[in-house]
């Protein structure tokens, strides 16, 4: 495990340590903020957002909450390989990616903080190990490609990126577009096959807060409600009024606090 470099705002400020972690599924890299004594958080970005996209959470929960040790991993995802030419990148993530990781940092469960396709990776993970999942916070979850998810898709610009997408991708992709391209190909591609992860969803026994943004373009209730009815497990879902689909960044103070409520209400699963 090799350090890659270090960010803080100031010397009061918590500081994200970048590691390049060794796993038997390749390397990984990793930002760690936290001291490394409390509670595990996993953050699991969006497809294209890389271990930023979360990352000013989490420096909040860990002011709030001293002895928290957080890791915000980037994904291999759409536009990177090898997960890129993969037919089901979630479930490779989820099933192969994710349990490596922890191996490889000796965590045999943590709880999550994930957000869109991310969301659905932890999910996915937490039905294959219910052992090593004490609880997710999921922000705009999705369980299945639907006609909502194909028209909201093929609205979106082909050769471009929009503006929102453009604050969306990681500033380490060395060619966004086309990470864009293979994201949206990969999305569509789901729905051409009917795609769901529901399934898998129902294996689920940790406890599950579901959180969407009323303004966010990807949102569709009918999501929210086909995963609360199939999960086994304590559901908690909580809708936004103001926020979209970037919540963590348009309401952070909000998110924080569901997640801290999260951590206090988390559980150990059994060895």
């Amino acid at each position: 495990m090799g350090m890659l470099g270090q960010i803080t705002a100031d010397r009061a400020k918590p500081v994200v340590s970048i590691v390049n972690v060794r796993t038997s599924a390749g390397p990984v890299e990793v930002a760690c903020c936290g001291d490394g004594e409390g509670d595990v958080l996993i953050l699991v970005g969006h497809g294209l957002g890389g271990w930023t996209s979360l990352v000013q959470i989490a420096l909040q929960l860990v002011e709030s909450r001293p002895g928290l040790r957080i890791l915000a991993w980037s994904r291999a995802g759409p536009g990177r390989e090898p997960v890129a030419a993969m037919t089901e990148p979630l479930f490779y993530e989820a099933s192969v990616i994710l349990p490596a990781l922890m191996d490889a940092l000796h965590i045999p469960a943590a709880n999550f903080l994930a957000h869109a396709d991310g969301a659905t990776v932890a999910m996915i993970f937490a039905g294959l190990f219910p052992e090593r999942t004490s609880g997710i916070v999921a922000l705009a979850p999705y369980g299945v490609a639907d006609s909502h998810q194909r028209a909201v898709l093929e609205a979106l610009p082909i050769a471009e990126i929009d503006d929102q997408f453009q604050e969306l991708i990681s500033a380490d992709y060395s060619h966004p577009t086309l990470a864009y391209q293979k994201w949206r190909q990969q999305r569509i591609s789901e729905c051409d096959r009917n795609w769901s992860a529901m399934a898998l969803f129902a294996q689920i026994s940790a406890p599950l807060v579901v959180v969407q943004g009323a303004l966010d373009r990807f949102a569709n209730m009918s999501q929210v409600n086909a995963i609360s009815d199939c999960i086994l497990g304590p559901v908690n879902w909580i809708i936004l009024r103001n926020a979209g689909y970037l919540m963590h960044i348009e309401a952070p103070e909000q998110i924080a606090s569901l997640v801290l409520l999260h951590l206090k209400n988390s559980v150990v699963p059994p060895v």
